[in-house]
């Protein structure tokens, strides 16, 4: 995606009260390196501070930018798959905008 190759994180906060597709638009931060906060059946009342809490710990926390790893293998050996939330440009490379 753009985002993942300006190096740009998207954390996406769901307070849906109906129906959310999450594992199409959760597409979005898997591939730019950032999380999903959801709250099922969002009520203000009742989710208010859950919601508030995790946008504070977000904006607060530590954060190290720009993050590449990459993956070396003795000859002969090579990694058939990777996990996690991350952009692969290339082969060897996994690149974590945050």
């Amino acid at each position: 995606t753009m985002c993942a190759q300006l190096k740009v994180s998207v954390d996406i906060f769901a307070c849906a009260n109906d129906y959310l597709d999450l594992a199409t638009i959760g597409a979005l931060s898997r591939t730019t390196g950032g999380q999903i906060y959801y709250y099922n059946a969002f009520n203000a009342n009742k989710d208010g501070e859950a919601l508030h809490r995790d946008m504070y710990r977000n904006i607060s926390r530590f954060t190290a930018f720009q993050g590449v790893m990459v993956i070396r293998t003795t000859k002969g050996l090579k990694v058939a798959e990777k996990f996690g939330n991350f952009f692969a440009r290339e082969a060897d490379e996994m690149e974590v905008p945050v």
